[in-house]
């Protein structure tokens, strides 16, 4: 059999008319005619995709296969998909203890894990993040383990104690996120380790401003201007009372 696509419907149509020339009351079925040739071309049939089928009469994929399915033929589409292509390799089921810790990720902390590590991915290796340029301009990356698989991290991130609020925090400022080098902090203490954290020295001791700050019942925004924009001595700054400016 020849196969010559979308005309075979428009011929058993015509044969159809041609066998009940004359007949009155005579109404045509579609699916009666095409699956009765179906069945008898079975043969020829199995060697096509049911795409192929569907070019082939000239019908929609939808109705072809549930043409073949009333038939009963089996085509390549069992083995093949419907655009010809190889079927995909499907993924290994999850282990046991992956499916617990994406049920950790998901239900338990309601995803919010994910958008940590999904922001973590972007402003290391996608350039058009707003934050690339503090990230991965600077040559900072997620490690292969972590960017390949995110349940990977997720089990990382339930085995190190993280919990809703917290932030994800690199020890080392320059260094890449890994797992030796990453913890989980609060706000706070996730701010006193960033690039440009303000240091000062008072009486031996350096620490962050926000520190002192804090220490010195000050106001942060207070003690930067007295030092950074008035030029006050760190003594003076820390030492004087708010109400004596």
């Amino acid at each position: 059999m020849v196969r010559e696509t979308g005309k075979r419907l428009d011929c058993l149509i015509k044969q159809a008319y041609e066998q009940h020339k004359g007949t009155q009351h005579f109404i045509l079925d579609y699916q009666e005619i095409v699956t009765e040739d179906m069945q008898k071309n079975e043969t020829f049939l199995k060697d096509m995709t049911i795409k192929e089928v569907a070019d082939y009469y000239g019908i929609s994929y939808g109705q072809t296969a549930l043409y073949l399915r009333y038939t009963g033929i089996k085509t390549k589409r069992t083995y093949i998909k419907h655009n010809g292509e190889p079927k995909k390799e499907r993924k290994p089921k999850m282990t046991e203890e992956e499916h617990e810790v994406t049920l950790w990720a998901s239900t338990f902390n309601k995803g919010k894990i994910r958008y940590v590590y999904y922001d973590m991915i972007k402003r290391c290796h996608k350039p058009e993040d707003k934050h690339y340029y503090r990230y991965g301009a600077r040559g900072i990356t997620v490690c292969a383990e972590w960017r390949k698989d995110c349940k990977v991290f997720y089990k990382w991130a339930k085995d190190n104690g993280y919990k809703a609020g917290l932030q994800l925090d690199r020890i080392d400022n320059n260094g890449n996120y890994e797992p030796n080098n990453c913890r989980w902090v609060s706000a706070r203490e996730n701010s006193l380790n960033k690039s440009n954290t303000l240091y000062i020295t008072y009486k031996g001791q350096r620490k962050p401003l926000l520190e002192w700050a804090v220490e010195k019942g000050l106001n942060y925004d207070t003690l930067k201007d007295r030092i950074c924009r008035y030029g006050w001595s760190v003594d003076r700054a820390l030492e004087t009372p708010v109400d004596k400016d």
